[in-house]
């Protein structure tokens, strides 16, 4: 990358990703991390954006060089109608189902942030219909109705500005030990904090993500000339998102850490740095965590509906946009609904995790095996050196989705 690329950036399809993968689990695990290890996991976090960068890469790779969009490519490498049908079932399953049972936590995310911001006597007096999260899903459900995909594109641009400016302030507030943070880069793993490890990677390489790129990617470029400018603009929109996860864990280590404070939750966090670093502070996290929760909130409904749509592909343009729209607001409201009636998601969850187990590892190899083509993708095959990260990474993805599965059993904490 030189550095008239980097001066001809403009955010696109990689911003959406570090959009969706900084949401509200992630700044919890990313708190979590910092409270409970200081800066010694920061090197996961690290290694999970240049992991994120390098299979981002390659989806925009086949996506610029096959012309189709992730969904399509992997359909179509499957010739027997009954491999297609499990591929379906396996897609649909994970991204569905799974997408609407997390869509919970990034709307309960969201309106935490919104209810550290008003004012609790104006929300103890707001009848249930109008609760932080309703509102929170009201304007998501105006927002897939009315936007345009390029206006929502936008309007998650700008939540991710928000969301950075807001994090990278508490950052700076907290006055980071530069040499302690610089030593956590060093890959070192304290007692009891291997799962926390693996969590910080495993919430930043996130499968759907890999969709929504391949989509917005196919939507923006054509050509496979423009391969530069793509992984350009991959790599600094994502570079932006891990360092904004960074900030977060730097932030937390630096106010319970340090102080011997312990964490169990977000709106702990907001509490604990009130007397610390002044009400500025606090509402500052509380703007990042409501900007965090919406950009998910966003993001999730629009890859699921975009994968959708992609498989069950229709020649009437009206038709297919009333069936993304209707898909991408059904995924809210099925979210909205576990807030508004409680309902009991353990079993949805359940099953979101082992679909979601199962289909990172599963994508990922076909990502590294199609890379390593010179068939399919010719001259843009993967090099020597991108073959060996590539394989790294496929044993880290395996090594996840298997995590995610063992936990969804109960069998791994």
């Amino acid at each position: 990358m030189n550095l008239n690329q980097i001066k001809s950036y403009r955010p696109g399809p990689g911003m959406l990703v570090s959009a969706a993968f900084i949401g509200p689990g992630t700044v919890a695990t990313a708190a979590i991390a910092g409270a409970n290890f200081g800066y010694a996991l920061l090197w996961a976090l690290v290694f999970a954006t240049l992991a994120t960068i390098i299979l981002q890469s390659f989806v925009t790779r086949i996506t610029l060089v096959s012309g189709q969009t992730l969904g399509r490519v992997i359909l179509s490498s499957f010739a027997t109608k009954p491999a297609k049908i499990i591929v379906i079932i396996l897609l649909f399953s994970a991204l569905l189902i799974g997408n609407a049972a997390y869509e919970a936590g990034n709307i309960g995310g969201a309106a935490l942030g919104l209810g550290e911001l008003l004012s609790p006597s104006l929300v103890s007096i707001l009848p249930p219909i109008v609760s932080t999260p309703n509102l929170i899903a009201l304007f998501l459900i105006i927002s897939l109705l009315v936007g345009k995909i390029e206006r929502i594109t936008q309007l998650l641009i700008a939540l991710v500005v928000i969301m950075s400016l807001s994090f990278l302030l508490i950052f700076f507030m907290t006055k980071p030990n530069i040499y302690a943070l610089l030593s956590g880069l060093i890959p070192s793993i304290p007692i009891d904090g291997l799962f926390t490890a693996i969590a910080l990677i495993g919430t930043t390489i996130v499968p759907y993500n890999l969709f929504l790129h391949a989509s917005n990617v196919h939507k923006k470029w054509n050509h496979i000339q423009q391969l530069e400018t793509a992984k350009t603009e991959s790599v600094i929109s994502i570079g932006i998102g891990g360092l904004v996860s960074i900030a977060i864990l730097a932030s937390a280590a630096n106010i319970f850490f340090t102080n011997n404070l312990s964490i169990n939750s977000l709106s702990e966090m907001a509490y604990q740095m009130e007397p610390l670093f002044g009400d500025f502070a606090a509402t500052a996290l509380a703007i990042g965590l409501l900007a965090a929760g919406l950009t998910s909130a966003l993001t999730a409904p629009l890859a699921t509906a975009y994968i959708v749509t992609e498989i069950w592909n229709s020649e009437n343009d009206k038709l297919q946009e009333i069936r993304f729209k209707f898909i991408a607001v059904a995924i809210v409201l099925i979210g909205a609904s576990v807030n508004i009636f409680n309902i009991n998601t353990i079993e949805i969850i359940f099953f979101a995790q082992v679909a979601n187990g199962i289909l990172l590892p599963f994508v990922a190899i076909f990502l590294v095996k199609i890379s390593m083509s010179k068939t399919i993708m010719g001259p843009y095959v993967n090099s020597k050196f991108q073959n060996m990260v590539a394989i790294a990474i496929l044993i880290i993805s395996v090594a996840l989705g298997l995590r995610t599965i063992l936990r969804a059993f109960e069998i791994m904490p």
